[in-house]
């Protein structure tokens, strides 16, 4: 099961400024955040159904993005994750990150994509519209903690390591 999905968040910064800051952000701290979002996401469905966890737990997300490409007045990232489990492979999010103007001290900051239901949960009985929210959640957690870290970086607020909030031991939850 697979459907689109869509998020965006409104930032007090100029356009270039964000640009900037989103090519400053190391591409492991936006895997961290990818595997947070699932991880949130994960609880989620382990919360609907608890017979999810066996088949669901251990997995983890590999992430990729590519370089940036300038459409007019808006900046697109394509972005996959994909979800890496003990016996398969499988995509979770195909999507675009963009950011373009408001005006010339604010900037969207946008992501549209497919979102994909791990096969488990389909055959689990969740049904399409608490999927789909779940995949707007999922990518709500990721947009919303980029746009923070977008935010610390533009305004100067700068760090060597990742945020607290993304610490490996941070992103999974705990299964009973």
């Amino acid at each position: 099961m697979d459907f689109f999905v869509r998020y965006y968040v409104e930032l007090e910064l100029p356009r270039d400024a964000v640009e900037t800051a989103l090519d400053e952000l190391p591409e492991e701290w936006l895997a961290l955040m990818a595997d947070k979002a699932y991880a949130r996401a994960l609880g989620i469905m382990v919360e609907a159904d608890s017979g999810l966890a066996h088949e669901l737990v251990g997995a983890r997300v590999e992430f990729a993005i590519e370089r940036p490409v300038r459409q007019h007045s808006a900046t697109t990232r394509s972005m996959a994750w994909t979800l890496v489990g003990p016996d398969s492979i499988r995509p979770l999010l195909q999507a675009d990150v963009e950011a373009g103007p408001l005006g010339p001290d604010s900037c969207q900051l946008a992501l549209g994509g497919r979102y994909y239901v791990p096969s488990e949960v389909a055959s689990a009985g969740i049904g399409r519209g608490m999927a789909q929210r779940l995949g707007e959640a999922t990518i709500k957690e990721f947009l919303d903690d980029v746009a923070n870290a977008v935010e610390r970086l533009a305004l100067g607020v700068r760090a060597r390591q990742a945020p607290p909030m993304l610490t490996p031991s941070a992103t999974r939850p705990k299964v009973v």
